[in-house]
């Protein structure tokens, strides 16, 4: 049977999971505004007036419940932080919240609803992006590790919404390296999670697979324990040479015009045919004298 493309995990009942956390962010946030004195709020997960229940509001202030600023979808690891964002952008819409967000809870992206609607250029929907934790299972939000990053970037981002709201202050600046760096770190991120969780079972199900796992640590000069943290490893540097490639391929296709454009729909095929097609359009860069461009 072949493997789908959509992230998946071992646990059984993903969505209590994902509710619970999200209202562990939700008292986290409310804690956080009380402290800061913040204008806004409070977010609030029980919310039953909208054709689809969103995750988390946050509301204009305690006298103003039935006005939403800001409307966060949440998805667990290893889904792209983004995962959600075309259904949060249509549950802002429905509410007139001016700003929506979306989380894995390793990160954090923040939206101007305005400007996704507008279909505007990537940078400019982006109004922040906070980095939350590494996390890799919801259970274990509440861990030092993970609730302590949390809590600072939920922080900074409350401050930042509430002066926009109340005070009209200026939107936070994205350099476009910046942007990039936080584009291209994410999606080695999540890559890596799919990968690990790849990796580790063929690892265990495959024998002629682990024993070339063996031989590439040792041609890296690195020891091999088969433990989660030498998995993840492999997981990365698979996820990063990926990524190298695809973000070779497209700066090249933007220079040779005979380079087709690299599109792969990943919702709807599975990882072989996935592969397959990437490897006919890395192929073709073998046929051109890419380095005198």
């Amino acid at each position: 049977m072949a493997h789908r493309a959509t992230p998946s995990g071992p646990r059984s009942t993903p969505f209590a999971t994902e509710r619970t956390a999200v209202a562990i962010l939700a008292e986290w946030m409310n804690e956080l505004i009380k402290e800061e004195k913040l204008e806004i709020g409070p977010a609030d997960t029980e919310v039953t007036s909208f054709s689809k229940y969103p995750d988390l509001i946050i509301r204009r202030s305690s006298q103003e419940r039935r006005k939403v600023i800001c409307l966060i979808e949440a998805k667990r690891p290893p889904f792209p932080v983004d995962y959600d964002k075309d259904d949060a952008r249509r549950k802002a819409q429905e509410v007139k919240a001016p700003y929506f967000c979306t989380t894995n809870f390793q990160e954090l992206w923040w939206f101007d609803t305005k400007k996704v609607v507008e279909n505007a250029e990537d940078i400019d929907q982006v109004v922040n992006r906070y980095t939350l934790s590494s996390i890799t299972e919801v259970d274990d939000l509440r861990e030092t590790s993970c609730a302590t990053p949390t809590k600072r970037a939920l922080r900074e981002f409350l401050i930042q919404l509430d002066g926009l709201i109340t005070r009209r202050a200026k939107k936070p600046k994205l350099s476009i390296d910046e942007f990039l760096v936080q584009s291209i770190r994410a999606r080695v991120e999540n890559l890596a999670q799919y990968y690990y969780r790849i990796i580790k079972d063929r690892f265990n199900a495959d024998r002629k697979f682990a024993g070339e796992l063996r031989r590439w640590f040792i041609q890296q000069t690195w020891s091999f324990r088969q433990d989660d943290e030498d998995f993840r490893a492999v997981a990365r540097q698979t996820a990063l040479l990926l990524v190298n490639k695809i973000v070779f391929y497209n700066a090249l296709q933007a220079k040779v015009s005979e380079l087709p454009a690299l599109t792969i729909p990943l919702e709807d095929e599975d990882i072989e045919l996935i592969d397959g097609r990437l490897g006919i359009f890395f192929k073709k860069v073998l046929q051109i004298d890419y380095e005198t461009v």
